[in-house]
C-alpha cells in the first residue's frame, strides 16, 4: 500500500465461532476521501495467508466476476439452445473471447498512463451510437468528414455513455 498511502490494510487471525475454525480477516480502509472513509472486509480460512496477497487474490476474483457478468449481459453466454457439448464449448467461447476482444480493443484506444475503467456498457453504447450516425449521415446525404469533424461529434458519439 506503500503508492497509496491512502489505503490502510488491518489483518488478524480470529476464531469464528459458527465454523469452529481459525479465519484471516483483512479490513482495507479507504481514506481517501476523511470525512467519507470505507473499508471493506475480506476473509479467508487459510490462516497463514499474507494479508495483501488477500487482498491480490480478491481483486482477482472480482475481475473474473465481471468477466462473467458482462458475458451474461452482452455477448449472450447463456443464450445457448444446443445440448451437445461441442456446441456449447464452441458457444461459451466465443462469448468469453468476443468480451477479451473488446477489452482488448478498448486498451488499444487508451490514452496516457492512467488506468482505464473498462464498461461494456459504455462501448456497446458509444458504437451503437456511431452506428446511428452513420446510418443518418447517408440517409440525409451529409459528408461524414465534416460531421465526424463537428464540435458535438464526439459529444453525441459518447451520449448516454457511463462515466467511469
Amino acid at each position: 500500500m506503500a503508492d497509496n498511502p491512502h489505503l490502510h490494510l488491518y489483518t488478524a487471525v480470529v476464531w469464528h465461532k459458527t465454523l469452529k475454525r481459525r479465519l484471516r480477516i483483512v479490513v482495507l480502509l479507504n481514506q481517501k476521501e476523511p470525512a467519507k472513509p470505507r473499508f471493506i472486509v475480506l476473509g479467508s480460512t487459510d490462516p497463514e495467508r499474507n494479508g495483501h496477497k488477500l487482498v491480490e487474490l480478491y481483486a482477482a476474483r472480482f475481475q473474473i466476476e465481471f468477466l462473467f457478468r458482462d458475458s451474461k449481459q452482452f455477448t449472450g453466454l447463456l443464450d445457448w439452445q444446443a445440448r451437445a457439448a461441442a456446441a456449447l464449448d464452441f458457444h461459451c467461447n466465443a462469448s468469453l473471447a468476443t468480451l477479451n476482444l473488446v477489452r482488448a480493443q478498448d486498451v488499444g484506444m487508451q490514452q496516457g498512463q492512467a488506468p482505464r475503467v473498462f464498461s461494456m456498457a459504455s462501448w456497446k453504447q458509444c458504437h451503437f451510437n456511431e452506428h446511428l450516425l452513420e446510418v443518418f449521415m447517408e440517409k440525409l446525404a451529409l459528408d461524414p468528414t465534416w460531421v465526424k469533424n463537428h464540435a458535438c461529434y464526439d459529444e453525441l458519439r459518447t451520449y448516454g455513455a457511463i462515466a467511469a
